[in-house]
């Protein structure tokens, strides 16, 4: 019971640092300096000069990136056989804390209109106008 939480901690580590990593270079690409702190991402832009171009890359960039930590782990995962149990189990475990961060970003940045709800909030409201 020991081994397997601290392998789900580890996990979640993995992924939480591997996601934010991602923002924080889809970030530098815009130009837009952040601080990369171990619980979250800070953005060092005001609010009215976010283009929507960064936005939508931005925000949608982590969960991306856990969805293609999620597949990969499932790959590895499927073919490591003969393995020890605490790879297979670190890996069992990255999958899950990855699929549901992908998931749950995209339902709960929905709900409370915050990360990737920023990105659909942008893809309604920057639509240009044609008459």
């Amino acid at each position: 019971m020991v081994n397997s939480t601290a392998l789900f901690l580890l996990a979640y580590l993995f992924v939480f640092f591997i996601t934010q990593l991602t923002v924080v270079i889809a970030a530098s690409s815009f130009n837009i300096d952040t601080m990369l702190y171990y619980y979250d991402v800070d953005f060092l832009i005001r609010a009215r000069e976010w283009l929507p171009d960064a936005v939508k890359i931005v925000y949608t960039s982590g969960p991306f990136a856990s969805l293609v930590i999620a597949f990969l782990t499932f790959i590895v995962y499927t073919h490591m056989v003969e393995e020890t149990w605490v790879a297979r189990l670190f890996l069992l475990w990255v999958f899950c804390h990855s699929f549901i961060h992908f998931f749950g970003e995209l339902l709960i940045g929905n709900l409370i209109g915050a990360g990737f709800g920023y990105v659909i909030m942008f893809l309604y409201l920057w639509i240009p106008q044609r008459w």
